[in-house]
């Protein structure tokens, strides 16, 4: 399978008040291909994140930088990325990506396909249940939960 970058669509997010948002080009898609994994190129620019803090419960994930700068935040570490520089996110670890440089940061995302995984935020206490596809297109659709009160681990299982 041929992919020039020039023929695969650019799409784009931004949260409400513009802190997180990419734009991005999805070079490999599972839910299309059939491929074990998908493949991404994404643009951060200045002053962006590019998702709130968070962590996969089966998504492995492998950034290698194309160019630019820009600050990986995991809750093992913080690191400094530029051009030639990989990172791998393993499924629990925390993380988040941010560009406080002046200029575009570039990177490629390659990540496995789970048949199942979901997102917990640590900084909101957020949870998003399982979907198929989480590097699909920001909707309204998605649903999070976000528990108001703790809870013992059997409560409610019998």
């Amino acid at each position: 399978m041929h992919i020039r970058h020039a023929d695969v669509k650019e799409d784009s997010f931004e949260s409400p008040k513009g802190t997180f948002g990419v734009t991005y080009r999805d070079y490999v898609d599972c839910e299309k291909s059939g491929c074990p994994f998908d493949l991404q190129h994404v643009v951060l620019a200045p002053g962006k994140k590019n998702f709130p803090f968070h962590t996969h419960g089966a998504l492995w994930e492998l950034y290698y930088v194309l160019s630019g700068k820009a600050t990986m935040r995991t809750d093992e570490e913080t690191v400094d990325l530029e051009a030639g520089d990989s990172y791998l996110c393993k499924p629990g670890l925390a993380h988040q990506l941010i560009n406080n440089s002046a200029a575009d940061f570039s990177y490629l995302v390659t990540s496995n396909d789970p048949p199942y995984d979901a997102c917990y935020y640590p900084d909101s206490g957020k949870l998003a249940p399982s979907w198929r596809q989480l590097w699909g297109k920001m909707t309204k659709k998605w649903r999070f939960w976000q528990p108001k009160e703790g809870t013992e681990y059997f409560s409610g299982e019998e």
